[in-house]
């Protein structure tokens, strides 16, 4: 994200990587909560429940995702809070992408295998995971926190767990490998 200012306005705009991030992120919302609400309809009660769930919680996460997309505004004096907003917005998207990745990873075992909604979410998967990941290192580009800060370690572990979403994505698909 990068701030530019207009007057006595300053505006927290998102980077093109963390935009395309973003989006990524909220595709894979959308299509985990539609491949969720497709398929749990051919399942039994308690796997419906199970996806059910999985897709109030995608689009919840979706919801927050989307909220973090929007620029925020500013007075040209508070543009040092500002910009403490906007990499606690890239921490926040980052570590709510992860989430997002594991959320369909997890719910892959609950759907037929080789269906298209278990490549959907699959994809989803991947494509969050992807997104924090990218969030994260977005984050380090701007040199917005040093190694030993609590936003650090939050992206750590996001991408830790984005990367554990992706592998387990992996050996779901490819289980004779």
């Amino acid at each position: 994200m990068e701030h530019r200012e207009t007057g006595q306005e300053t505006e927290a705009a998102h980077s093109p990587l963390a935009s395309a991030a973003l989006s990524g992120a909220l595709e894979a919302a959308r299509a985990l909560d539609r491949a969720c609400r497709q398929s749990r309809e051919a399942q039994d009660s308690e796997r419906r429940l199970y996806l059910g769930t999985v897709a109030d919680l995608a689009r919840s996460l979706g919801n927050e995702l989307n909220s973090l997309a929007q620029p925020t505004n500013a007075s040209s004096s508070a543009a040092l809070v500002n910009s403490t907003l906007v990499n606690t917005a890239l921490v926040s998207a980052a570590l709510r992408t992860a989430d997002l990745a594991t959320l369909a990873a997890c719910a892959l075992p609950e759907l037929p295998p080789h269906s298209p909604e278990y490549h959907r979410v699959a994809a989803s998967a991947h494509a969050a995971s992807g997104a924090a990941r990218s969030l994260a290192l977005e984050h380090r580009a701007l040199g917005a926190s040093n190694e030993e800060d609590y936003a650090a370690y939050d992206l750590r572990g996001a991408e830790w767990r984005a990367s554990l979403a992706a592998r387990q994505t992996d050996e779901a698909l490819h289980p004779e490998d």
